[in-house]
């Protein structure tokens, strides 16, 4: 798999959100996406699990905070 995070735009309000979306790696294919939407949130950096079990985004989160989502792959 091939995970690829970053910046998604809510639709009407406009605040910024965590998108991430998982490929198949050998057809590139999407897999599975998913938006983190609780907060005004720029998503940078991901991370995978050994195994690829579980994928780890983290990223800003409102008032200088930081949030961090575990997602099962």
């Amino acid at each position: 798999m091939l995970f690829v995070t970053g910046m998604s735009t809510a639709v009407g309000s406009g605040e910024f959100n965590y998108a991430t979306v998982a490929y198949r790696a050998s057809t590139g294919r999407q897999s599975w996406a998913s938006r983190y939407t609780r907060l005004s949130s720029l998503a940078c950096c991901v991370a995978v699990s050994p195994g690829e079990r579980a994928v780890f985004v983290t990223g800003g989160s409102g008032n200088y905070n930081y949030g961090t989502i575990a997602y099962r792959a």
